[in-house]
């Protein structure tokens, strides 16, 4: 059984809502101090550029209970790099209505999504199309056109001569973007297994082994074989990839919600160098990695070519089973 993800409101200081430990008037959102904690990341001041923790004080207005957390919106967050630019401005200014975090793997995420303990969610692009009553929002997702880095396919073989693979356990999209690429493109049909990212432990297990995120990111092995799937990708389709998006149940985005994350996107964005500093502190990574991958490598804009990539990923899942069809209006979301 894998630990509860963790869930934090964010909030902007209000009459009902100050920094934590103040009895101040309010104040714009402030980077935390040493000993206080990061409510979107977990981490402590002096390892996290986002905003200070903050709690929710005693309305003067109405002489005592705490502000309830009723009606604020509950984000399904991932801690991966390339997610962090869609969701920094609620840690570095959180909006007046506040925003509730919830931080776990995007396998995990989708689960929650459909549980209803979440409203919206960043997850695997194809857990979009693989149950009923799932909408995506429009015109932005995490995205890249050829190299991508984090999206890695280790092994020591001739990828022909692959007999297992060990996929990552908190990937769906590069998992199903695996199992395409070997039906389609390697030649092989390997037995695929789920395991924890442990490369030394997955490869002692299985020929192949794909790594994600920050661990694929973090990962040189310069004496075996490493594929870049979104290279590969490119190679064989001409097209960017979609690896997650922003997703709801129907009528999610209504209400503002929608609009918020866009301008969350928009604001981060304009904020990527801030965004790679920061990141590159928390993870432990390089910050000319970090800036290059944020920078140069990820899109986060849904258009018609990034569109028309989602559209034939979706539709090379189906042809193996690895999806249902798909209505094409349901992959209408370029802006």
């Amino acid at each position: 059984m894998g630990r509860a993800p963790r869930r934090h409101i964010l909030r902007r200081p209000s009459l009902g809502c100050r920094p934590a430990g103040s009895a101040a008037s309010p104040r714009p959102p402030q980077r935390p101090q040493p000993g206080e904690r990061c409510l979107l990341h977990g981490q402590r001041g002096a390892q996290c550029g986002a905003s200070a923790a903050y709690r929710c004080g005693r309305s003067p207005l109405q002489g005592g209970g705490e502000v309830s957390a009723l009606n604020v919106p509950r984000l399904g967050v991932v801690q991966y790099l390339n997610a962090q630019p869609l969701v920094y401005s609620f840690a570095v200014n959180p909006p007046p209505g506040g925003v509730e975090a919830v931080r776990d793997v995007p396998s995990r995420l989708a689960q929650m999504l459909r549980d209803g303990r979440v409203d919206t969610a960043i997850i695997s692009s194809i857990e979009c199309f693989r149950g009923p009553n799932l909408v995506a929002l429009p015109g932005v997702g995490i995205c890249a056109k050829g190299r991508v880095l984090s999206i890695k396919l280790f092994t020591t073989r001739d990828l022909s001569a692959v007999r297992t693979v060990a996929l990552d356990v908190g990937s769906r999209s590069a998992a199903t973007l695996t199992r395409v690429l070997f039906a389609e493109l390697f030649g092989a049909a390997p037995e695929f297994v789920t395991r924890p990212p442990d490369l030394d432990r997955m490869l002692a297990e299985c020929d192949a082994a794909l790594l994600i995120g920050d661990a694929a990111l973090r990962t040189v092995e310069p004496s075996i074989r490493v594929y870049d799937l979104g290279e590969v990708w490119l190679e064989f389709t001409g097209l960017p990839f979609v690896y997650a998006l922003w997703v709801g149940r129907p009528g999610a985005f209504k209400d503002g919600l929608g609009r918020l994350l866009l301008e969350a996107r928009d604001y981060g964005l304009a904020h990527l160098e801030e965004v790679a500093r920061t990141e590159a502190a928390r993870l432990a990574l390089d910050e000319e990695l970090c800036r290059h991958y944020l920078c140069d490598i990820m899109r986060y804009h849904l258009g018609e070519e990034e569109v028309a990539g989602l559209r034939r990923f979706v539709e090379l899942a189906g042809k193996h089973g690895l999806a249902p069809p798909v209505d094409r209006c349901a992959l209408d979301l370029a802006r």
